[in-house]
């Protein structure tokens, strides 16, 4: 039978023969509708004509259900096409909670190639050398002496002064390793728990670099192993003033 035709949507209405109507699209999809006369003197082409109407409704674009274009443009999308990953590509995660976050990241910058960045919102170093924060000071030290690229972005507060002493004096202490350090301005909250590392493995979570948030606390944070999703990390912390 021949149904209705709307501009944008091509359908193909047929009557099988157990009373369903057949809907084929320009995807090749069939999708078999089973609608029986709602009283007994409804005919089969009345209600395939109804049911072809409807499904034109639904289908035509603005009609709510299938819309033709790029739906990546839609209003109602708020992710930017520059924060989108693309795929297929290479994925990898690994939970990490309490301990096993300072030690794979201990691990990742020893094997750090050319580049680590990382994004606190505090780096409180410790006077006890064999704390797992000073570790990883000392192994980002090792790192830069060995021509890795270092660099971080600590949070500066407008109304907490013991958090700016101590990221001020994890400052101090890093720039004296050639680390390059910079801070957020007043104006900004940097709560990001990040650390990049060659551009292909990115920590997010919940550790800030402590002594408590990597040894003592019930903390959870992601290992993933993907180019551009540490990409898209990297430009975060790059809009980050």
């Amino acid at each position: 039978m021949a149904c209705p035709e709307k501009p944008g949507v091509r359908v193909l209405c047929r009557g099988l023969p157990d009373g369903t109507v057949g809907i084929r699209m320009k995807s090749t999809v069939f999708l078999p509708i089973v609608l029986r006369g709602i009283t007994t003197g409804c005919s089969g082409i009345l209600t395939r004509v109804f049911l072809c109407s409807m499904l034109l409704i639904l289908l035509t674009p603005g009609g709510g259900y299938a819309q033709s274009g790029n739906r990546s443009q839609d209003k109602a999308d708020v992710v930017s096409q520059e924060d989108r990953i693309p795929t297929p590509h290479p994925v990898s995660i690994e939970f990490l909670e309490n301990r096993d976050y300072a030690r794979r990241l201990l691990q990742q910058v020893e094997r750090a190639r050319s580049h680590i960045s990382i994004g606190a919102y505090l780096f409180k170093l410790s006077r006890n050398q064999k704390a797992s924060v000073m570790m990883l000071f000392n192994a980002l030290a090792s790192a830069r002496r060995r021509g890795v690229r270092v660099e971080v972005l600590l949070e500066r507060s407008d109304y907490d002064k013991d958090l700016n002493k101590i990221n001020q004096f994890a400052k101090k202490r890093l720039e004296q390793q050639g680390i390059r350090v910079r801070l957020d301005s007043l104006s900004t909250r940097s709560h990001s728990k990040l650390v990049i590392i060659d551009r292909e493995w990115t920590f997010i979570g919940s550790h800030n670099l402590t002594s408590a948030a990597l040894k003592y606390n019930n903390e959870a944070s992601l290992l993933v192993r993907s180019k551009p999703f540490a990409e898209a990390a990297l430009k975060h912390l790059d809009r980050i003033r």
